[in-house]
């Protein structure tokens, strides 16, 4: 009896050590990115989050095991599972705490912001202490509380995933090939941005909008996905005409009204593919030089929100690279 009550005592120290670690770990990484981190100190940050994306998938698992142990043990042939239980609650919740740490030091280091990366953060934040929250109720015998926990870890998982599953691939992943009549209940409004598109394009050129009808729909097609309001790295957005006047990471603004080359957007367009600075990054469409003329074209004449192209006479080269636009 001596021996279970030490365990017990035990395994409560140790619940809560790891607990304060875990907050003493994020307040840490908090403070050094508010300080202005070196640049050697960013790379290593993004080096080690990077292994978030490895380890994100063992606590998602194992809280689904957990789970499923949990409902087994509560039938009488499946009581013998009660004694595995709490070393799984245990995994689970060191998996939870370090993956969920990990991705706020990627976070950090990448400086990504934006709608779904907040809420990825604070659903992956809300797996590790739900995880906490089951395996201390567990230790200090408060059955229905731990469970309540676990499916709170459960559903927390759940949109965790989704939200980092948004970053990665689009909000509409999930339900982009759903039948048709379940897309507006699942949030997908679909299409709009290829039928504004059409729109545009069934207009005489000298009519379109060239912020309207040209330039935003350019980036939606190739930038917005990784600068806009639901995800925006570096702190840089393209997602509108505002937002692009504002400055990220770097001193200078998306788009700077008559100067091109201090243009962030331009700049980082421009550079050579294998710059690791290059947008887009790897793998993803990057504008072609008829598209990188026209936006410059833009730039140079104030980047107008309501001018059209023939406002605007362009000369025959930007003539003829708008014509050759979607």
């Amino acid at each position: 009896m001596s021996e279970t009550k030490t365990s017990s005592k035990s395994n409560l120290f140790w619940s809560f050590a790891v607990l304060i670690l875990w907050l003493v770990a994020l307040g840490a990484t908090w403070y050094l990115f508010q300080k202005g981190p070196s640049d050697e100190l960013k790379r290593f940050s993004i080096f080690i989050g990077r292994f978030h994306v490895i380890l994100i998938h063992f606590p998602m698992g194992i809280v689904g095991l957990l789970a499923l142990m949990e409902l087994f043990a509560m039938r009488k042939h499946g009581a013998h599972l009660h004694h595995s239980t709490r070393f799984v609650a245990w995994v689970a919740t060191l998996g939870a705490l370090s993956s969920s740490w990990l991705g706020y030091v990627l976070m950090s280091g990448e400086h990504i912001s934006g709608e779904w990366m907040t809420w990825h953060l604070w659903t992956g934040l809300g797996v590790g202490l739900a995880c906490w929250g089951a395996l201390f109720f567990k230790l200090i015998h408060l059955r229905v509380l731990s469970l309540l926990s676990l499916l709170g870890a459960l559903g927390l998982t759940a949109a965790a995933g989704h939200y980092g599953g948004a970053m990665v691939h689009d909000g509409d992943y999930l339900a982009e090939y759903a039948p048709e009549p379940l897309k507006p209940l699942l949030g997908l409004t679909g299409g709009d941005s290829e039928k504004k598109t059409v729109q545009a394009a069934s207009k005489p050129l000298p009519n379109r909008i060239v912020y309207t009808d040209i330039i935003a729909p350019m980036l939606e097609a190739k930038c917005v996905e990784c600068h806009g309001d639901k995800k925006s790295e570096g702190e840089l957005r393209l997602d509108s005409l505002e937002a692009m006047l504002q400055a990220g990471d770097s001193d200078n603004p998306g788009i700077l009204p008559g100067k091109p080359e201090e243009s962030e957007a331009v700049y980082r367009v421009e550079l050579p593919k294998e710059d690791s600075d290059f947008m887009p990054t790897k793998n993803k469409p990057a504008l072609t030089p008829d598209e990188i003329a026209v936006l410059k074209w833009w730039i140079v004449a104030g980047a107008p929100e309501s001018k059209t192209v023939g406002d605007l006479k362009p000369e025959a080269a930007i003539l003829e690279s708008l014509k050759k636009l979607p």
